[in-house]
């Protein structure tokens, strides 16, 4: 199972944390069309959440020369959310670290029952 589907299910994390996990994976940089097609989320409110980010200050928008989609970059401060978003939604429910979190791609478990 992909890690962000199984934090999606398995953590209280919500859709704006989901994007911060990408764009924290991703070297801090994201579009709307790859962050659709990773989250399977609405363009629309993807949009939404990213525009309120960058209303807050975390990120910022640019528009490339040659292309049609904005890249979002966010600064550290969103480093601050991410190290809380570890701390109270992720760790104590699946043991993943920020350092454990780069390196996995795939999420296997089993279910034991004694």
């Amino acid at each position: 199972m992909d890690v962000f589907e199984f934090i999606k299910k398995y953590c209280p994390v919500g859709n704006a944390d989901l994007i911060l996990l990408y764009a924290f994976k991703n070297n801090w940089k994201v579009t709307i069309p790859e962050l659709r097609n990773k989250l399977k989320l609405n363009h629309a409110h993807i949009y939404r959440i990213l525009r309120k980010m960058e209303g807050a200050g975390f990120c910022r928008r640019k528009k490339p020369e040659k292309g049609r989609t904005y890249i979002y970059e966010f600064n550290g401060s969103s480093k601050y959310l991410l190290k809380r978003d570890f701390e109270k939604k992720i760790t104590p429910y699946i043991g993943l670290t920020p350092e454990k979190f780069l390196k996995t791609e795939k999420i296997d478990f089993v279910i034991k029952i004694e």
